[in-house]
């Protein structure tokens, strides 16, 4: 219960959560900003297959990525 709270906190709703981890995405560039409202949400990388992988949640790596970027394929909904 409370990972859910905590992840909530962090703009991840419960209901995004299951299986998150095994979804593939894009890995944005670093200076990609966020905006529900511009193509891809901001991710320049979407659609470029040297930039599709499965995000590593545990890696130091890529602890700074926003994943509302990287998930491009959820919906504006998944994230509070």
């Amino acid at each position: 219960m409370v990972y859910f709270m905590v992840m909530n906190d962090y703009g991840v709703r419960p209901s995004t959560l299951p299986w998150l981890t095994t979804e593939i995405g894009y890995m944005p560039l670093s200076t990609d900003i966020y905006n529900p409202n511009y193509e891809n949400y901001g991710n320049s990388n979407k659609g470029k297959d040297a930039f599709k992988m499965s995000l590593d949640w545990t890696s130091l790596k890529t602890n700074m990525i926003d994943v509302r970027l990287f998930y491009t394929e959820r919906p504006v909904d998944s994230w509070s």
